[in-house]
């Protein structure tokens, strides 16, 4: 699959091809239709946060590039994994891509 990604600090995005992957259990393959930029992005694609006051945090040691950026999404269903019963393949839907415990009562009803 083709990306947009950061593969050096401060230079611009370079489209390049990831293995497309397969969904396990509960997991969606998206095709992205939409992607919100944040400030957190713009952050990670310069190396650092800027804390003010000329303070940096750099994000180098915690970030492998090349690096994928946007996690405000819109994209269309392509594959579900087996336990997806309740999405269908073509839906347009939006990705909240926070992973939750799985086990607390948000969790347990689906929100």
């Amino acid at each position: 699959m083709k990306s947009e990604a950061i593969v050096e600090f401060g230079k611009p995005l370079k489209t390049i091809e990831l293995e497309t992957p397969t969904p396990k259990g509960k997991e969606v393959l998206l095709k992205i239709t939409h992607s919100g930029v944040c400030h957190s992005d713009v952050h990670l694609h310069d190396g650092f946060f800027d804390l003010g006051g000329g303070n940096q945090l750099p994000v180098g040691a915690a970030l492998n590039l090349p690096h994928v950026l946007g996690h405000e999404i819109e994209g269309e269903v392509v594959s579900v994994g087996s336990d997806v019963n309740d999405i269908e393949i073509g839906s347009s839907v939006v990705a909240y891509p926070w992973i939750g415990c799985g086990s607390c009562s948000t969790c347990e009803s689906g929100d």
